[in-house]
Parts: C-alpha cells; structure tokens; sequence
C-alpha cells in the first residue's frame, strides 16, 4: 500500500509539473531593454499550473471578461484601472505607474486589495516567479482593455 501511495504522489508530480509547460524566460519577442513579452504572458496567465510560481495559473481565479467574476475581480481593463487606483488616497502601495502596479499586484498582492475583497486570498507563491514572467504577465495585462 506504501509503494502504491508513493508510486501515486509520484505521478501526480511529473504531471504537475508537466502542465505548467515551458519557461518563459526565453528573450524571444523581447526589447533588448529586457521588457515583457504579451504573447508570452497571455500564454503563462491561461496555463492551468504556473510551475515556476508552484500553483494554480492567474485564469483560474481571474477572468479577462467584463464583469466576469471568479475567485479575483476581473483583469478586463486593468490596466485604466491601475492608473485611478495608484492617484487613489486609499493607496497605500510603492507603485507610481500602471505597470509598476500590476507588478506589485502579482508578487504583493495585499499592497492593494480591490474593493470587495479580503487581504490574504491571492495565494504568495507568484512571488517565486521569475522577474521575466512577471514582465510577461505584466505586459499581457496592459494590453487586456
């Protein structure tokens, strides 16, 4: 029974890991300024398993539709979005631009908490993504209007 369970937890890994597909810290698509890549986000934020960041991917709690709501509010328009909340006197984050803001949204999530939603629910291992995945998804997001 031991080496079945073992054998199990095993496989269950390798497909784990299997799903989160490749690193995207390839330059492929990118400035020589090391910028993020949208395609290469887009693909990393629908993955079912980041497996750098070791847990479930952005569209499983975020959707990219108006008004569609999942675990997380909606990406749809973030961007805009990011630029009222970083002049809001409700901000209490470091950011001074959208991009820096959904930086600080992915790997400190409870630097801003949208309205509506609790501190402590964006689970802290997308703070284990690499900096050009999260250029990646950062440039992804700009471009969800």
């Amino acid at each position: 029974m031991l080496k079945r369970t073992l054998f199990l937890l095993i496989i269950i890994t390798l497909l784990l890991s299997a799903c989160g597909g490749a690193q995207t810290s390839s330059t492929a698509g990118q400035s020589a300024a090391g910028a993020g890549n949208a395609e290469t986000g887009e693909k990393l934020f629908n993955q079912s398993v980041i497996a750098s960041a070791g847990g479930a991917g952005c569209a499983s709690c975020h959707s990219v539709e108006k008004d569609k709501l999942l675990v997380g509010p909606s990406m749809f328009g973030v961007a805009g979005r990011a630029e009222t909340v970083i002049k809001s006197a409700d901000y209490k984050g470091a950011a001074k631009t959208a991009e820096e803001f959904l930086r600080e949204s992915i790997v400190s999530p409870d630097a801003f908490v949208a309205k509506g939603y609790s501190a402590g629910v964006m689970v802290k291992n997308y703070a284990k993504l690499s900096d050009q995945e999260v250029k990646d998804l950062v440039a992804y997001l700009l471009t969800v209007k």
